[in-house]
């Protein structure tokens, strides 16, 4: 496996992705995390209105961004180690950036996250802003056959669009079933209650070979 390709259906709101690898066996430890935040980087001249988070940040975390039309290649790690790892989206039904009605509603008041139940993808500034669209595709690539690769993505959004983010994970980019490796949901808020957000929950994939 050298790719991972990612298909993020419905009103999707995709705020950050973590991407871990494992070691070869059925009992490997966890060898790298790759975290990657959905917005514009403050080196590219950043974007109205988005975030960029501190690398390293409050948890000594070190941050990759992804920007659209760009490829965010040679990632670091977590640790702020190189890696062979990217991720890009792919030009298929453009994603937006936007910031509105995300965890900090119209930005006129503080907003939080549950930084405890999101682990390492618990940072306010990497999930203030996100990148919206119906069946927007992306690709994670520089990954090594045989290993396990786990990935965790956190989606949140008030109000508007739809209530959950469908995510499904593919082995390459034809899309089709029978390459598709998992597929979940994550609820964006209250499907009752708009104002109600997604604080504290992620989206999990495991044992991705």
């Amino acid at each position: 496996m050298g790719k991972l390709e990612i298909r993020v259906c419905i009103i999707s709101l995709l705020l950050g992705v973590a991407l871990t690898g494992f070691g070869f066996g059925a009992t490997a430890l966890p060898v790298r995390t790759v975290l990657l935040d959905i917005g514009r980087s403050d080196a590219d001249g950043g974007w109205y209105g988005g975030l960029t988070p501190a690398s390293p940040d409050a948890n000594g975390n070190y941050w990759n961004t992804l920007d659209i039309g760009k490829y965010a290649g040679s990632m670091k790690d977590k640790t702020n180690g190189a890696t062979s790892w990217g991720a890009g989206f792919i030009n298929t039904n453009s994603p937006v950036f936007a910031w509105y009605n995300g965890p900090a509603g119209d930005n006129t008041a503080a907003w939080s996250i549950n930084q405890a139940a999101l682990g390492d993808l618990g940072n306010k500034d990497a999930a203030f802003d996100f990148v919206k669209g119906t069946n927007v595709r992306m690709s994670l690539g520089g990954l090594t056959s045989g290993k396990k690769y786990r990935l965790n993505f956190y989606c949140s959004r008030r109000w508007e669009g739809d209530s959950s983010t469908t995510i499904s994970v593919y082995g390459d980019n034809t899309f089709n079933s029978e390459v598709k490796l998992a597929e979940g949901t994550v609820a964006n808020r209250s499907a009752t209650q708009g104002w109600v957000y997604n604080a504290d929950t992620q989206l999990t994939f495991d044992n991705l070979t």
